[in-house]
């Protein structure tokens, strides 16, 4: 209502912040200590991260909002290991995956990994910077050890963040060769930019099939094996309609490659 009237929209921003910060502080000062990590925790929680992100987007605007949700990533993300608490960095990923929607961080990525060659190539903002910066470092750090039920959640939570990483690095690490297929210059080669994302994706199932091994990265073996599929896919309605002879072989060979070595690569980690 503050947002079609044009009116109040400020005061109503800080006062949903202020009361989500306030929630933060009731549900880990007094709800935590007395009553456990039961259902009343994550609904103080839960209500807390809403007020939170509503108040937000109502007080800083869009810009404003994605720094401040990246911070506050980091923020909950770490609090979630210093206490041991599954739930913080579940809104850590939250804040993560918020920052990286409003800074045009996502919208960005997809536009270079599925872009047409002549099409417009956005340029990431000081926002979407943030925000991959927020997603690295909650992507670097471990979370804290959980069992049971829990242990189910963080592990979902950590290949989410993982998920965000590999996906915004290989948009980005196309958007930054795609000039060697003339895609920003203004003489586009449809199959030569068509391969360099086969050759991104391809190398990504590698990275992620190696990072497995790692206990911190151990749910990017999740990612393994939906890159080759998506790779697969993006061969069959890219590469063979647009490439030329030269670069579909190229593109094959190096998928071909991927094939290979990431599966044995995730069987010696397993």
């Amino acid at each position: 209502m503050a947002r079609a009237t044009a009116s109040g929209t400020l005061p109503l921003g800080a006062a949903t912040l202020a009361l989500g910060a306030a929630t933060y502080a009731v549900a880990l000062a007094f709800v935590d200590r007395r009553q456990g990590r039961g259902l009343n925790f994550y609904c103080y929680t839960t209500l807390a991260l809403c007020l939170t992100l509503a108040g937000a987007a109502l007080l800083l605007g869009t810009t404003g909002a994605a720094l401040f949700w990246a911070a506050l990533a980091v923020v909950a993300w770490l609090a979630g290991r210093r206490f041991s608490r599954v739930a913080l960095t579940v809104h850590g990923a939250t804040y993560a995956l918020a920052a990286a929607s409003a800074s045009g961080l996502l919208g960005g990525v997809m536009a270079y990994l599925g872009a047409q060659a002549d099409g417009a190539w956005p340029r990431l903002s000081i926002a979407a910077v943030a925000a991959l910066a927020a997603i690295a470092a909650c992507a670097l750090v471990s979370p804290p050890e959980a069992r049971d039920e829990s242990a189910r959640v963080a592990s979902v939570t950590r290949g989410l963040v993982d998920a965000l990483l590999v996906l915004a690095v290989s948009g980005i690490l196309v958007s930054a060769l795609a000039p060697l297929a003339g895609a920003q210059a203004g003489q586009a080669d449809a199959g030569r930019l068509a391969t360099l994302r086969t050759g991104v994706l391809s190398i990504a199932a590698v990275v992620v099939a190696w990072a497995g091994s790692r206990p911190r990265f151990r749910e990017m073996r999740w990612l393994l094996y939906p890159i080759l599929l998506f790779t697969g896919f993006k061969l069959l309605f890219e590469d063979f309609p647009r490439s030329r002879p030269s670069t579909l072989f190229a593109a094959l060979a190096v998928y071909g490659l991927a094939l290979i070595v990431a599966p044995r690569l995730a069987r010696r980690t397993a």
